[in-house]
């Protein structure tokens, strides 16, 4: 950011001109975001100058080595008090629940939460923050995981009434080739919390959380077996898609998820049966 006088000469450059977005931030493509900066000549000890326009330059670089996905759910209720509802503070605050709706395990969710006024002209970002299962330990977020809590509206500078965006990705957990996903050795089951194992299944047991099993089915007969199976036994298909490779079916009903994740491996497809109750 640089300060200009009416011939066009920079009297006043940003000394600190690097803004970095970490882990728990992005921009995806085709996204806009506003960016504030504020220059203190007088308390900084510098000498006013006569400037008549401001110049910001940004030379983004792309980050290429972070896997991530868009299959997560983040739903913001309506903000409240905080101080009626006895949470302590005296800002505003909102029910969010989290959920990851992709195949993957995930390492963490960063979560933005954008404010507008009514005319939709951008106020500022009323929440941020990045959602892990443990500080302390390596635990990921599993296919099917639900999270909820209350996030603290940061906005203190306008009093009118907001509308709130908010956004969320998902963070991929890194698996190295010596972690990659493999069947365990057990004799498969006939069907694991209710839902069934594929016929012609080679062998499975439980596995991060859920059922893994390998077959060599091909990924379409995968697919086209469990949507029949599992419509069939009264569930819904709410989602299916890819992400990262890996073939994703996700089922509900009522209140129970299930997750049917197809990861192609070298000699047979592995299969994922994640059930959320």
């Amino acid at each position: 950011m640089r300060f200009l006088n009416a011939a066009g000469e920079v009297v006043y450059a940003n000394p600190s001109p690097f803004f970095y977005i970490w882990q728990g931030s992005w921009m995806l493509p085709g996204e806009t975001y506003a960016l504030s900066a504020c220059v203190c000549f007088w308390t900084g000890g510098l000498e006013q100058q006569e400037w008549e326009s401001l110049e910001l330059i940004a030379q983004l670089q792309v980050a290429t080595d972070l896997a991530y996905t868009l299959d997560v759910e983040f739903t913001v209720g309506e903000f409240f008090s905080l101080a009626d509802a006895h949470l302590g503070g005296s800002g505003l605050g909102a029910e969010v629940t989290l959920v990851n709706r992709s195949a993957h395990v995930l390492e963490s969710v960063p979560t933005l939460v954008f404010a507008r006024d009514l005319d939709g002209r951008y106020i500022g970002m009323a929440s941020f923050g990045n959602a892990v299962a443990s500080f302390t330990e390596n635990i990921g977020i599993q296919p099917g995981d639900t999270a909820s809590g209350v996030v603290v509206n940061d906005i203190d500078y306008y009093d009118g009434p907001m509308t709130y965006e908010a956004r969320a990705i998902g963070i991929l957990a890194d698996l190295s080739p010596t972690d990659a996903p493999v069947a365990p050795a057990g004799t498969p089951i006939a069907d694991w919390m209710g839902v069934p194992i594929m016929p012609g299944a080679l062998n499975g047991g439980e596995a991060e959380g859920g059922y893994r099993f390998a077959t060599p089915a091909s990924i379409d007969e995968v697919k086209s077996f469990y949507e029949a199976t599992l419509v069939e036994l009264g569930y819904g298909l709410s989602i299916s898609g890819e992400d990262s490779g890996v073939a994703f079916q996700l089922f509900e009903k009522g209140s129970t998820t299930v997750i049917i994740g197809v990861l192609p491996a070298a000699e047979h497809n592995l299969v994922q049966i994640t059930v959320t109750p």
